[in-house]
């Protein structure tokens, strides 16, 4: 589907889904400002500053930290960085 073709009613049954949408294109092709105004036109408050690009996995969930469980099984712990 081309950015030109996302309407409201796609946008909408995203929305309602609450789940998060993934969008894929070349810089330019309108990908950010189709979800501003679609956001502006609903009223919603939008953080579009968010480039995962800019980003590393740590800063979105936490450093993973070795630990054992109650069973003494090995896992991960997830712990937030401060920002």
């Amino acid at each position: 589907m081309k950015m030109k073709d996302l309407n409201d009613n796609t946008l909408t049954r995203l929305f309602n889904s609450r789940k998060a949408a993934l969008f894929l294109g070349k810089p330019g092709v309108g990908k950010t400002e189709r979800v501003q105004q679609f956001a502006k036109s609903k009223g919603l408050g939008l953080v579009d500053d968010f480039d995962l690009t800019s980003v590393d996995a740590p800063d979105i969930r936490g450093f993973a930290v070795p630990s054992k469980d109650a069973g003494g099984r090995c896992h991960e712990v997830y712990i937030a960085t401060d920002s």
